[in-house]
């Protein structure tokens, strides 16, 4: 099966991610290449120095005791049809600081766009790894995380949906079946509500160190790479106008359409006491519901098994306000 990712203007359209055992998956013809050596990385530089969107992610070994240094293993680059394994270890080894120099120089220019998830500790922990190359690409000024477009969908996907369920008890109609709550959450997240399967993370806590990498291993890094540019033209589709570079982490900062939220919301300035607040608490949001409770507030907290549908209805049968988080 494959996933339509149609995206009209935006240039060279990355190949439409497959589905494989409920999941999203590597295309056939994507080229998993290895980089580890002076030749390799040169060719690296002439594939990726053309493209102008690079997907990256980075793997290191997970360790039980945080103190003890994790370096970064491998950084896997991905352009739409090819996605690159840097063995960073055997980069370090073999090729010279002027190399890896050029490398960054001629791939990483103004003009190219890096896409990742979640980057700070993959920045941080690659300019701890591999400082010529971490340095650069922490300084890079044109530089996607998909986790902050990701914040932002949400939150305007929860007002959509709550506006929706409050109109329709308004006019006395039945409430949609609720979906079934996702136990995914980050990229596999994402690739979920984007292209209805998520992300498989089986391989995200096991050894990236060994050499040479299991074959299932090798296709995990390759997919976690590529599969941030069909999902950045995705969402390049639907925040545009507004470019993906320009969202901040301030998720309160949604577009207009999504602001119909602030009609429900009282306009006073006066302080209100804990004892007036009546609140519903997401279930995300349980441990704060609990401590609101002790500071005296009506609150209700949801369940496991509820869903933000159920907020909604106690929300107009009781008069509370929803506090939830993406």
């Amino acid at each position: 099966a494959v996933v339509s990712t149609q995206s009209g203007h935006y240039g060279r359209v990355p190949t439409d991610p497959v589905v494989c055992n409920g999941y999203v998956g590597l295309p056939p013809n994507v080229s998993i290449f290895d980089v580890d050596s002076p030749t390799s990385l040169r060719v690296c530089k002439d594939v990726l120095s053309s493209a102008s969107v690079i997907g990256f992610d980075s793997e290191w070994q997970a360790l039980l005791d945080p103190t003890k240094p994790s370096p970064v293993a491998l950084v896997q680059l991905s352009t739409h049809n090819t996605a690159f394994l840097l063995d960073i270890s055997r980069i370090l080894e073999f090729c010279s600081d002027d190399l890896l120099t050029e490398f960054v120089e001629d791939v990483f220019t103004e003009e190219v766009v890096l896409v990742g998830y979640s980057l700070h500790q993959d920045f941080t922990k690659l300019s701890e790894t591999c400082q010529v190359m971490g340095t650069k690409i922490r300084s890079h000024k044109n530089v996607v995380d998909l986790a902050i477009a990701h914040k932002h969908h949400t939150r305007a996907e929860r007002i959509r949906r709550s506006h929706e369920i409050r109109e329709l008890v308004r006019e006395g109609k039945p409430l949609p079946r609720s979906d079934s709550v996702s136990r995914t959450t980050g990229l596999a997240r994402l690739c979920e509500m984007m292209f209805s399967y998520p992300l498989d993370k089986t391989y995200q806590i096991s050894d990236w160190t060994r050499r040479p990498l299991f074959p299932d291993q090798r296709i995990y890094a390759a997919l976690d790479a590529f599969i941030l540019l069909p999902l950045y033209y995705k969402l390049t589709q639907i925040f545009h106008p507004t470019p993906l570079l320009d969202l901040t982490v301030n998720v309160s900062e949604i577009p207009e359409e999504c602001k119909v939220v602030a009609s429900y919301m009282p306009a006073s300035s006066q302080p209100t006491s804990s004892y007036m607040l009546r609140v519903i608490v997401d279930v995300p949001c349980q441990g704060l519901g609990k401590k609101l409770r002790h500071l005296g507030v009506d609150c209700v907290i949801l369940e496991d098994t509820q869903s933000i549908d159920d907020a909604a209805k106690i929300s107009l049968a009781e008069g509370r306000v929803i506090l939830s988080r993406d």
